[in-house]
């Protein structure tokens, strides 16, 4: 195990375990030739790197046990394969540890995430709520960048990220935005989650480390639902399955569109048939369950107007999660950052002022 920097960037122990063995032969013309007689790096637990390359003679690299005096034997071919390796290596290694900030893509599990960084100093994350993207966050996004790293985030099947095939719920965003940040070696960070990327931030700060949380009208607790509700549900169901066989195929799919359409939310109607399933597994799981499980100290920030996500439910998410906070903006709604976006920065700013960057 030895100390590394590639690129002029040090390399984390926990992350990367980097064996070089070295030696310096003397030719018989007197002069020194470094010989690599073994690489080896390895990522996280039983995962080995893919340099992606195939020379046409794969020579066979043995390891060295520490303490061995013996070298083995290594021809110039074997030195020049590993030498490239080690170049490949370093490339790949650099692009993934030292992101820049501006516009990225990157593929997870198949599909293509979008994000964008922008600042320097500890680990901030804006998550969007339903429907929303990066764009949202715009505003905010300049004024926490002057005092953190910002990893502004599209959820997938929303803004430049691709959409599953299949339904998703909560469970497997927060397993996406997982594999994000470890991707990206973000440990520890600070959330910022409004609505629906509120749900992803309490589910991955239950059961991950994070410094410091932020939800504004974030959703996750169920609503109080009467008997027209669930009326309205029902009816539309037995109507799915009636129709089509009592109408004809043709006229039933269009009585169902009328009435999805009629009675519907917005953010449903707004969305493509793939997205739909995701929206009702979504909006039907209830959080309360997780809340106990969050350690991190957490800002609740809500407009007393909000109809979408009431302050009801901050209340109910003041009382489960121990280390929290509930700030109130009079006379806004669902999306109090946008609606009041001086007074968001200075109290966000002053909850997460102990980890602004020391210039």
């Amino acid at each position: 195990m030895v100390d590394l920097r590639v690129c002029g960037m040090p390399i984390n122990r926990s992350k990367v375990r980097f064996f070089l063995i070295l030696s310096k032969r003397r030719s018989p013309k007197n002069h020194f030739s470094e010989q690599f007689f073994a690489f080896k790096a390895v990522f996280g637990p039983n995962k080995r790197f893919n340099f992606g390359l195939r020379p046409p003679y794969v020579p066979k690299i043995t390891l060295r046990k520490r303490g061995e005096k013996k070298c083995p034997k290594s021809t110039f071919l074997q030195n020049i394969c590993i030498f490239v390796s080690l170049n490949l290596f370093c490339f790949r290694l650099s692009f993934n540890l030292k992101m820049d900030n501006g516009e990225h893509t990157i593929m997870i599990d198949g599909l293509r995430f979008h994000f964008r960084v922008s600042g320097k100093g500890s680990n901030v994350v804006l998550m969007h709520g339903w429907g929303c993207s990066t764009e949202i966050w715009a505003g905010i996004e300049a004024e926490f960048a002057k005092n953190f790293r910002v990893w502004n985030i599209d959820f997938p099947g929303f803004g430049q990220s691709q959409a599953p095939d299949t339904p998703w719920g909560v469970e497997d965003y927060t397993r996406n935005f997982e594999q994000f940040c470890q991707m990206n070696s973000i440990d520890n960070p600070t959330l910022v989650g409004h609505s629906f990327g509120g749900r992803v931030a309490i589910v991955f700060a239950s059961r991950n480390q994070v410094n410091k949380m932020i939800l504004v009208d974030a959703a996750g607790v169920l609503p109080v639902r009467g008997l027209k509700y669930y009326a309205k549900v029902y009816s539309y169901k037995a109507m799915k399955h009636l129709a089509p066989m009592l109408l004809g195929k043709e006229r039933g799919e269009k009585l169902i569109a009328q009435r999805r359409k009629a009675s519907g939310s917005s953010d449903y109607n707004a969305l493509p048939e793939a997205m739909r399933g995701t929206f009702v597994k979504v909006v039907n799981q209830d959080l309360c369950p997780y809340m106990p499980q969050i350690k991190a100290p957490t800002l609740l920030v809500w407009g007393s107007e909000d109809k979408a996500t009431p302050l009801r439910d901050a209340q109910v998410m003041n009382s489960l999660i121990d280390d929290s906070g509930l700030v109130v903006f009079e006379g806004v709604g669902h999306y109090s950052f946008l609606e009041q976006p001086v007074r968001f920065n200075i109290v966000a700013s002053n909850f997460m002022g102990v980890d602004k960057l020391v210039r």
